[in-house]
């Protein structure tokens, strides 16, 4: 998380805001933003977090999902725009992973979590003592 933020930080501008939601999910205000510099940003964010993985998890398959919402367009108010940006979201999700490769895609995540959240140190040391 430290190095996803640190994504986040490099990426963003003076007047941006990006904070954690819950989880794996972050949210971006970006003021005045217009789609292309949207696309941008959502690349520049792809690269970093994929790096990260590559680094922390040595897993070459972390992508984000983004869905944006622009205001007015797509709400009035903080709740219709992140309800619209998370539907958003979740159709890029379903057209990246489709229906094939869910399970594989699982395995490999859960492989990855289990790499990076035991310290290689303690692996290491628990495996060969006896207690």
């Amino acid at each position: 998380l430290e190095k996803t933020a640190q994504a986040f930080r490099e990426v963003i501008r003076e007047g941006d805001y990006a904070a954690r939601m819950g989880g794996d999910e972050f949210v971006m205000l970006i003021p005045g933003a217009l789609p292309d510099v949207i696309r941008e940003r959502s690349g520049q964010l792809n690269e970093l977090v994929s790096e990260v993985g590559r680094q922390v998890c040595h897993a070459d398959f972390l992508r984000l999902s983004v869905g944006a919402a622009y205001y007015p367009k797509d709400g009035n108010d903080a709740e219709e725009l992140l309800a619209t940006a998370d539907a958003r979201m979740y159709e890029v999700k379903s057209q990246r992973h489709g229906d094939g490769g869910t399970v594989e895609n699982m395995i490999n995540l859960a492989r990855a979590v289990a790499e990076c959240s035991v310290p290689k140190s303690q692996v290491s040391d628990d495996a060969g003592s006896s207690s």
